[in-house]
């Protein structure tokens, strides 16, 4: 039986549209390419011109604003793209555009709650969620920026970021070990940046790593032999202080400490070694050279501490405690409270008492942690619900403040 159609009668139409296809798909990668390329290499006041006729471009606007940023001008990418978001206030991706402009132009509160959008409209944008981490971290709330941070490593394992305020947190509740491998990694990733060396005096004795701190130090200043790096030495002084075992590993640790420039750590070296050898007369001289150059320095405030309680001068001893809890912004009634958490962890009701004593202070970064504490504890607890949310909110702004203090100077 002969077939009233042939098989080439299908077959050829069904080709014609795919290769018409495959040319309309061809044609759209070499615009976006094309595209792609033109915002590369595009002038801002190219951009400018084209975003003002085409103000819902996405990819346009955010291009033009992250230019922006990059000439120093978040101020005004940070209102371009708060009116994108306005316009499609759906975009996850918009979001978190807002987010990097406005903590670019130090506008905390607005990033990070344009972080938190970001996060809400796609539970898979990890990088929304730990840039919200980081800056829970750097207002005090290091509970929340734990949690964040490791939820968005979960979501995106291979996430790169900056880890200094992982570490910080993980120090923070003495999760040494883990401390000490984010550190190893970001410094073998960065090993120019200086400030990640000062987190190996904290970690390094919790884990061993004695050793392999003075290694990277060394290794540190080997790096840069044309110019000197003071501050690597100071660091490199008092980890050799903590080895120390004979008077020859004193003297290395002493000639390290008199090659730091910045006075603070200089002294806090020298007066650690002095007080190594029980020489309290010029440990005292060293601390309160340093302490005239920074009188709220917190370890040199502690030695000084010590050595009143040395000499049994108490009442110094309680004066100098003061004048630490007036820099750590305390008081010492809550020294005290949070000593007694720290003894009696599974105790809501004391965890209570030192919220309520850290609020009434105006510390509120460290009110929340304190309520997070009841609330783990005691998870109904009416006034900690109440108060955390206030105590997160008044964090954020003191980080705000701050920050915008220091775009004005």
């Amino acid at each position: 039986m002969k077939l009233p159609w042939s098989p080439s009668q299908i077959v050829r139409p069904l080709i014609i549209v795919f290769l018409t296809l495959c040319g309309v798909a061809l044609i759209i990668a070499e615009n976006n390419i094309a595209r792609n390329s033109w915002l590369e290499h595009a002038s801002t006041s190219e951009l400018e011109a084209q975003a003002a006729h085409h103000p819902d471009d996405e990819l346009l606007v955010r291009t033009l604003c992250y230019r922006l940023v990059g000439e120093g001008k978040a101020q005004k990418a940070t209102a371009l793209m708060q009116q994108l978001v306005a316009r499609h206030p759906s975009s996850s991706e918009d979001w978190l555009g807002l987010g990097q402009c406005a903590a670019s132009a130090n506008q905390i509160v607005r990033a990070y709650y344009a972080y938190q959008n970001a996060y809400r409209l796609d539970h898979h944008n990890a990088e929304a969620l730990v840039r919200a981490g980081q800056i829970e971290t750097r207002a005090g709330l290091y509970a929340d920026g734990l949690r964040d941070i490791e939820k968005a490593i979960a979501i995106n394992p291979r996430l790169n970021f900056d880890h200094t305020d992982y570490i910080t947190c993980l120090t923070r509740y003495q999760r040494w070990n883990e401390a000490w491998q984010q550190l190893l990694a970001a410094i073998d990733q960065n090993p120019m940046e200086e400030e990640l060396y000062s987190d190996l005096v904290k970690i390094a004795p919790h884990v061993g790593g004695l050793a392999k701190a003075e290694e990277l130090l060394r290794r540190r200043i080997e790096m840069t032999p044309a110019y000197d790096t003071p501050k690597i030495h100071g660091l490199l002084a008092l980890i050799l202080l903590k080895e120390a075992h004979s008077s020859k590993d004193l003297l290395d640790s002493a000639k390290e400490a008199q090659k730091e420039s910045w006075t603070p750590l200089r002294c806090q070296a020298g007066a650690e070694i002095f007080l190594a050898c029980h020489d309290l007369t010029h440990a005292q001289k060293l601390v309160e050279e340093g302490l005239n150059v920074n009188p709220s320095d917190i370890d040199l405030l502690r030695i000084l501490q010590t050595i009143y309680l040395m000499e049994h001068r108490i009442v110094a001893a309680q004066n100098v405690e003061k004048k630490i809890a007036l820099s750590q912004n305390v008081t010492p009634t809550i020294i005290h409270l949070q000593e007694l958490v720290m003894k009696n962890p599974n105790k809501p009701a004391i965890a209570l008492q030192l919220a309520r004593a850290l609020l009434q202070h105006g510390n509120y970064a460290a009110a929340a942690e304190a309520y997070l504490q009841v609330l783990h504890y005691d998870p109904h607890n009416q006034e900690a619900l109440h108060q955390l949310p206030f105590c997160r909110q008044k964090a954020m702004e003191a980080l705000d403040t701050t920050a915008r203090k220091k775009n004005l100077t």
